[in-house]
């Protein structure tokens, strides 16, 4: 018999805010323009690209894009959605194509040649439950990361399906 495992996740909503989506635009507008400029134009021209750039990068890092409202609750027997709204319990056994995306842990670089640091907020459980798609986002942090790969080594070892897209740096256990 094996020990109960739980872990807490955030659970999150998307803040929908206009001046960081344009500032994410001028970053990727700006950062290739830079290195034109580098090569091709003058000093002056450079330094106000990197200036724009750096205005604009930074506030981008520092701005939560993102609003916890509520915690993922994952157990050897069900998954527990706390959201401020509802609390909605599904035992695994009940749940079907369960789905892990982890695309990045709070604090680590982005996958390639990165200097943007990973909010960690762009990860994603689906399954399906009574023929109905759930779908919930959740932020990983670093200490969060052990907890999450014990508890799936576990639904491993109980023959409990799921599939994982890992884009993290870390490296976690597969059906």
């Amino acid at each position: 018999m094996t020990h109960e495992i739980v872990i807490e996740l955030p659970l999150l909503t998307v803040k929908k805010n206009f001046a960081i989506r344009l500032l994410t635009w001028i970053v990727f507008i700006s950062f290739p323009l830079l290195f034109l400029s580098l090569i091709f134009w003058s000093g002056k021209i450079t330094l106000i690209f990197f200036i724009l750039f750096a205005a604009s990068a930074i506030p981008v890092q520092i701005v939560r894009l993102y609003e916890i409202v509520g915690k993922i609750k994952l157990t050897n027997k069900e998954i527990i959605v706390d959201s401020e709204q509802e609390q909605l319990s599904f035992l695994l056994s009940t749940v079907t194509n369960v789905g892990f995306n982890l695309l990045g842990v709070q604090g680590e670089f982005n996958q390639g040649r990165s200097f943007i640091m990973n909010q960690g907020a762009t990860n994603f459980l689906q399954f399906r439950y009574g023929g109905e798609k759930k779908e919930y986002r959740f932020l990983v942090k670093e200490e969060s990361v052990n907890d999450l790969k014990s508890l799936l080594r576990a639904w491993k070892e109980a023959n409990i399906s799921y599939s994982l897209y890992n884009m993290s740096w870390k490296r976690f256990p597969r059906t």
